[in-house]
């Protein structure tokens, strides 16, 4: 009965065909009536499934995840939403759409680097994003205050600008209407993390007071186990090494016992990752992927794991399907790059390489193999001195860089490549381990630079 109570919060992984032949349970269902302005269907379809939501608190996943197909980053969508909304102004769902889409937005413009590592162009992108967002959902809760989605958005929102005031009002709003929603639930527990301002306590204290809804709504059970991996979580983004990774497991592992959610299994299988337990992790984005089916970040994290091991068409499979639901998502754009540039469809992965930096996430692995695209197959040196220095600027020591930077500026006539060729040799003698005949050269090149055409 457990294992029935658990599948039911969690959605499904069966196909379930509404009464119209709607596939609610395919994301492609939803994106094709908005695409083919089928937008009756979609209000009528989407209504169906927030009054078995109002009837029913357990049911709300499905309402849930029909929603979150919205949450794509396809630059095509937002015109295509804004139709709907122009065609239906009054449709909660046309604004909710469009809500959670920006939102999303936001969020990749955010990134997932801590604030001192954020630029402030991405902060800039994401409160703009934000905005859009917020008038969305505010106007969807005002006129329909049971309209758990948006009122859990709106928590995650305030809790991504640091605004507790807004946190807890959304909150208090919200559960007066719908006491039961796990959706809810979960997005004020996710503003209880220490990395949000939150705690230990909090989160603990906010679990106990929700056991006794239990019987009323069994999906809020999968809060089970959430302060376990609160703790887990929190020894991963403080401390990378295989020491926390080995105490983070323990966390995880018991957070697992208490509830098989797709949250805690997707943590579990990124730490497997970082150990380099690949069969292990691929075996826990699995299990994630069955309770949560479609999901972009698990396809993505699972098609990395298949790179790592070099089976590339297993990678290939997943990371189109993650990009099928998530347009630019960045990180399974940057790893197809990476497949392509392996599997020497250079053009392929220049495509892919750039598209992943659109939102921000910056990577020295990109910029390293957008720099020997252009060096090597593109012979734009300009471009590929650029794309090696980001690289070196986002943490690359490797000396090579430096030796192929000197000689894209040798190559532009760029007497820059003479300071580059002293950083170069510094880079060697740190490291001990450049090439005799490319030091020599590199020298060489900019001593008699020094003395002819790049004279002082």
């Amino acid at each position: 009965m457990k294992k029935i109570l658990i599948f039911f919060m969690l959605f499904m992984s069966f196909t379930q065909i509404w009464g119209s032949n709607i596939d609610i349970s395919n994301k492609s269902t939803w994106l094709q009536l908005l695409h083919n302005k089928e937008y009756d269907v979609l209000d009528i379809e989407l209504s169906k499934l927030q009054k078995d939501y109002e009837n029913n608190a357990s049911t709300e996943g499905v309402l849930s995840f029909a929603l979150s197909s919205f949450e794509n980053s396809d630059p095509e969508l937002e015109y295509k939403l804004e139709q709907w909304l122009s065609a239906k102004p009054d449709s909660e769902f046309s604004h909710l759409a469009l809500g959670l889409y920006h939102s999303h937005l936001g969020w990749l413009s955010r990134g997932s680097r801590w604030s001192k590592d954020t630029t402030s162009q991405q902060f800039a992108k994401m409160k703009g994003h934000f905005r859009k967002a917020n008038d969305e959902l505010r106007w969807v809760v005002k006129q329909n205050p049971k309209q758990s989605i948006a009122y859990g958005d709106l928590i995650n929102l305030a809790s991504a600008e640091g605004d507790s005031v807004a946190e807890n009002t959304f909150f208090s709003e919200a559960i007066k209407y719908s006491p039961l929603s796990s959706v809810i639930r979960r997005a004020y527990l996710s503003s209880l993390l220490p990395k949000w301002g939150g705690s230990f306590a909090k989160i603990e204290k906010f679990l106990s007071e929700t056991t006794m809804l239990y019987n009323q709504n069994p999906a809020l059970k999968i809060q089970e186990g959430y302060l376990e991996y609160a703790r887990g979580d929190e020894i991963i983004i403080r401390t990378k090494d295989n020491k926390s990774y080995k105490n983070a497991l323990e966390y995880l592992n018991k957070a697992i016992e208490k509830s098989k959610y797709s949250l805690y299994l997707g943590r579990r299988a990124d730490v497997y990752k970082y150990m380099k337990s690949y069969e292990k992790s691929i075996n826990d984005y699995t299990k994630a992927l069955n309770i949560s089916p479609q999901n972009s970040r698990y396809l993505a994290a699972k098609g990395s794991v298949y790179y790592k091991l070099k089976k590339y068409s297993l990678a290939i499979e997943n990371i189109d399907e993650a990009i099928k639901f998530d347009k630019m998502n960045p990180r399974a754009l940057r790893t197809r790059g990476l497949i392509y540039y392996s599997m020497k469809e250079k053009d392929k992965a220049l495509i892919d390489l750039l598209d992943s930096l659109v939102y921000g996430f910056e990577n020295y692995t990109t910029h390293v193999y957008l720099g020997y695209i252009y060096y090597y197959t593109k012979k734009n040196y300009r471009l590929a001195a650029e794309s090696l220095k980001l690289s070196s600027k986002f943490g690359n020591d490797d000396s090579y860089i430096w030796y192929l930077i000197t000689a894209s500026q040798w190559h532009n006539r760029d007497c820059e490549f003479v300071e580059s060729a002293d950083i170069y040799a510094q880079k060697c003698k740190e490291s001990g381990k450049c090439k005799k005949k490319n030091l020599d050269w590199a020298l060489k090149s900019a001593a008699y630079a020094k003395r002819s055409t790049c004279k002082k």
